[in-house]
């Protein structure tokens, strides 16, 4: 989910310095592993380059960096705390934005070689461009050598992470998938039913039907992550090797006709509504009542649902497709990565490592990043969730793992530009500037020119 406005101005990079407190906890502490194999990916150093060093016992202080709403914000806060407390020769600075201020400020911080010690990434829309400027560690020596357990990680939540050259420059923080939020206390109450595996025709009608019977408009989002979506029914990649993967702009044109069909029948969101609202889970449509859907990811649910009015209760589908088999897919959209300059490369892989297989960090997260990637992890803490996070759990177990298939590789060179296109055009598409046709030439020429050129 993304703001379109541009930031009025950067924001500060610097972390936080308030070091957190020892928070109480009548568990034992962990210990961290006992030795690690480093590569340092800085200037200079290649990967063949290998240390073996131990977690220093000497007082350091790590930085941590994440997006989140204020119960993100306390969760993670907490787990640093119990971390201190279980090593008690680290501490931590931090620093928390919205989505948007998050994406600035690591970019304004990767600009003059600062970035966090462990800092969260989307991968999708991020991760590609770090790895192109050498600046995330590549995780793969510490997985092989045992530093980084990733036992009970599945190889396709491991994947999400794992760029074009074939590194893992980050770990899923939490499993999630592509999914509708929908307002469904609104839709039950005008005897409107909604259901997975709708084809993009029933999903339009189901928006008119909305519309006409509550006043409630639609939101398509996530024009990127939608595309590729429709292109995997066909069994085609939005981002193949130096091209587009489709064969021609028909099969890029679903997506614009849909937007174009919003328009012309009056029930797409107005784009002003759309970008005002920012990357904030309070001020989403669906959550002051100007939409009855977003199309946020569904490890967002909880963070959409906390604002909602009492008694507002929102369900999850599946996006539309003509094959949800082949378009539905699990991934880790945000995951942890470690800065390939860091000054402290074995503490902030020791820390990752304790993130991804503490049961105790777990249950003060408690889903709010989505399901861990560590199904050991995940499966410990569904009883203790709430019921919103229960919820979404079950989603993916029961609606969507049975119907999915494996997550298209991240987009290699090219990818960024072709993302800024598609925004571009989303927008366009909004405003009504530019026909479906000519949406879909454009992806389909400008596109390819990108990814050839690199």
């Amino acid at each position: 989910m993304k703001n379109k406005k541009q930031l009025a101005a950067l924001l500060t990079t610097a972390m936080l310095a308030a070091s957190l407190t020892a928070c109480n906890s009548s568990k034992p502490a962990e210990t961290a592993p006992s030795e690690t194999t480093a590569v340092s990916q800085s200037q200079g150093q290649t990967a063949s380059e290998e240390t073996t060093s131990a977690p220093s016992s000497e007082e350091i202080t790590l930085s941590v960096a994440w997006w989140g709403g204020d119960t993100r914000n306390e969760r993670v806060e907490k787990t640093l705390s119990l971390y201190t407390e279980q090593h008690p020769n680290v501490t931590f600075s931090t620093a928390t934005n919205n989505f948007t201020d998050h994406g600035t400020a690591m970019s304004t911080a990767a600009a003059s070689g600062d970035l966090p010690d462990m800092w969260l990434i989307q991968t999708q829309l991020w991760m590609g461009q770090y790895v192109d400027s050498g600046q995330l560690l590549d995780l793969r020596p510490y997985i092989e050598s045992g530093a980084l357990d990733t036992t009970n990680i599945p190889e396709a939540n491991l994947e999400s992470g794992r760029a074009a050259d074939g590194g893992i420059y980050a770990v899923a923080a939490g499993l999630n998938t592509p999914c509708i939020q929908y307002n469904q206390t609104l839709l039950e109450e005008h005897g409107i039913e909604i259901k997975n595996g709708m084809t993009v025709d029933e999903f339009a009608a189901k928006c008119a039907e909305i519309y006409e019977k509550t006043g409630y408009k639609t939101i398509i989002n996530n024009p990127e992550s939608f595309i590729e979506y429709l292109l995997r029914a066909d069994g085609k990649l939005l981002y193949d090797e130096g091209k587009i993967g489709a064969d021609s702009p028909e099969d890029l044109i679903t997506y614009f006709n849909l937007m174009q069909k919003g328009r012309d029948e009056g029930w797409l969101i107005d784009y002003e509504t759309y970008v005002t609202a920012g990357g904030d889970s309070a001020t989403q449509p669906v959550v002051t009542g100007e939409a009855w859907n977003a199309m946020w990811n569904s490890n967002q649910t909880a963070a959409l649902q906390s604002p909602c009015p009492e008694g507002v209760v929102l369900g999850m589908v599946t996006w539309p497709t003509s094959n949800l088999d082949a378009s539905g897919y699990t991934a880790g959209a945000m995951g942890w990565c470690i800065p390939a300059n860091t000054k402290h490369p074995d503490e902030a892989v020791a820390l990752l490592d304790w993130w991804l297989n503490s049961p105790e960090v777990h249950e003060i997260i408690l889903g709010e990043l989505g399901m861990p990637a560590n199904t050991a992890v995940a499966e410990h803490i569904i009883p203790l969730l709430d019921e919103t996070n229960a919820r979404a759990f079950e989603y993916i177990l029961n609606d969507v793992i049975p119907h999915s298939s494996p997550k298209n590789p991240i987009g290699g060179p090219g990818a960024t530009e072709v993302r800024n296109l598609i925004d571009e055009l989303e927008e366009m598409m909004y405003y009504g500037s530019i026909t479906p046709q000519e949406g879909a030439e454009r992806l389909f020429t400008e596109g390819n020119a990108f990814m050839a050129q690199q």
